[in-house]
């Protein structure tokens, strides 16, 4: 009850967030197209009122490009994608299901399975990893070999939606009250003018602490405040009048910097 009351109060003040699921499963490593574990995060997500984008949407091309830039490694492309479809948040990882050791049990041969998965959850405007979500394994039996692996699975499901849910739900409170980070990505920007920029940073009221990075012109800005993006732009504009901002999102800011 008191997640759901949280949940609810969210969405009531942040609208509706879109998130993308893309899990890749395998029984007895062979592919399977309809995710048992994928299936009931999403089930849970809905249910707890979050919109989703419909795997159906998802062409084919592009399924392919997420099983790539999983199997490679590479969250900024599966970023794009989810982007594309409009996710403030994206959900990978994979699930498998391994057959374990076979017995009869009163004339009735019985085959074991063991499930184990690994779920990570990215914002997709930077590709940040939220968290990284380990499943126990987990075992099941049945008559059926396929019967057996989908228990398997299941039950491993149903151990990780629930902190799937947790952790999705803390990162939009942290949203919310303006904890954690913004970053900050200014263009067309002098090696003094980004100098300049790190120290004027480091003195905004509200502004905890400053990493930045300089290369080929362009300042990148890690800032922890209390501010959210929008608010921490506002204050950008008035502290720096030569700073044009081109784009606001839920925790990144872009800019220019006039001449």
């Amino acid at each position: 009850e008191d997640m759901w009351g949280a949940v609810t109060t969210l969405l009531g003040q942040i609208g509706r967030p879109k998130i993308m699921v893309f899990l890749r499963e395998r029984i007895d490593d062979r592919k399977v197209e309809d995710s048992t574990v994928q299936a009931r995060i999403e089930n849970l997500l809905l249910a707890s009122g979050f919109l989703l984008v419909d795997k159906e949407q998802i062409k084919a091309i592009e399924e392919k490009d997420l099983a790539a830039a999983f199997a490679e490694d590479k969250p900024d492309r599966m970023q794009a994608i989810a982007k594309r479809f409009g996710a403030q948040l994206f959900i990978t990882g994979s699930a498998n299901a391994m057959v374990g050791e076979s017995k009869t049990v009163a004339g009735v041969l019985i085959h074991a399975y063991q499930a184990e998965a690994n779920v990570r959850c990215y914002r997709s405007d930077t590709a940040q990893l939220l968290s990284s979500i380990p499943g126990e394994p987990v075992r099941s039996a049945d008559r059926e070999p396929r019967s057996a692996a989908k228990k398997a699975l299941d039950l491993q499901a149903q151990q990780l939606a629930p902190k799937v849910q947790q952790d999705i739900l803390r990162f939009w409170q942290d949203a919310l009250s303006g904890r954690g980070e913004v970053q900050l990505k200014v263009e067309g920007i002098t090696f003094k003018q980004y100098l300049d920029l790190k120290k004027a940073l480091g003195k905004l009221k509200n502004v905890k602490d400053v990493k930045a990075e300089f290369a080929n012109n362009v300042a990148d800005c890690s800032i922890q405040t209390d501010l959210r993006a929008e608010a921490l732009a506002e204050k950008l504009v008035e502290a720096f009048g030569d700073l044009e901002i081109t784009d606001v999102s839920q925790n990144v800011i872009k800019a220019t910097l006039s001449k």
